[in-house]
């Protein structure tokens, strides 16, 4: 009965004195936050680098990052009771072929499921940091209206591209270079089965990447180790 229940432990985090950090092809379940990273790097790697993994049925968030630097591909996040990724005051942010479908056929949400901010608020002062994030060829869909929200407070950097996503949106302007409010067709959600299907709109819809700094090691094929042909398919699974 424990085997798909959130909040059974506390999730991984990585402090402040880490680095080089590397997650691939792993599957992270049922705890109350999967991945937390609350710094920047400290070199210059990003903190944290994730790749071809699944997170799924966290009770608060699959990602809870603060002023963090990480960089996604290949990865499925689904099923938490409030975000998918969580991204506030400010960090860096690299998310590529990317599925983070927030059904949630069993958690209640009212949250986005993608969220970035430039803030933190606590004890009534708002603290707020440099904010860039590029999200390249990722499906970001959900039961909400509006599931990708980028906030700015502050006068810091702010640099956010948004480029051949498919997205769950109520934002109009996010409609120049990505599909919006369209059903990605996943094969069957219900079943957990987040590859598309074969009328998705989300096939060959894809920016290419062949010439990004990770295409070799984590870019080059898909979660099923199927190679990526651009245009690719958007999100983390290849249809063939």
């Amino acid at each position: 009965m424990y085997g798909d229940e959130p909040g059974q432990w506390g999730g991984l985090h990585f402090l402040s004195s880490s680095k080089d950090n590397i997650l691939g092809h792993v599957r992270i379940k049922n705890a109350v936050v999967g991945v937390r990273v609350d710094s920047l790097s400290n070199n210059s790697n990003p903190k944290l680098i994730l790749n071809n993994s699944v997170i799924k049925n966290m009770q608060v968030a699959g990602l809870l990052m603060y002023n963090a630097e990480v960089s996604g591909f290949n990865n499925l996040v689904y099923n938490c009771g409030q975000f998918l990724l969580y991204a506030g005051l400010g960090g860096r942010y690299d998310l590529k072929q990317n599925t983070f479908a927030g059904m949630n056929f069993t958690l209640s949400r009212q949250t986005p499921a993608v969220y970035f901010g430039d803030y933190y608020q606590a004890d009534k002062t708002l603290q707020t940091a440099a904010l860039e994030v590029s999200l390249v060829n990722n499906i970001i869909w959900g039961s909400n209206a509006a599931e990708l929200l980028v906030e700015r407070k502050g006068n810091a950097a702010f640099a956010v591209s948004v480029q051949n996503n498919l997205l769950k949106t109520t934002d109009a302007a996010l409609a120049a270079g990505n599909l919006i409010n369209q059903d990605p067709l996943f094969a069957n959600a219900r079943k957990e089965n987040y590859r598309l299907s074969i009328a998705s709109p989300a096939r060959k819809k894809g920016a290419d990447l062949a010439s990004d700094p990770y295409f070799n090691p984590y870019l080059m094929f898909d979660m099923d180790k199927k190679p990526r042909i651009f245009p690719s398919d958007l999100g983390c699974y290849e249809f063939k």
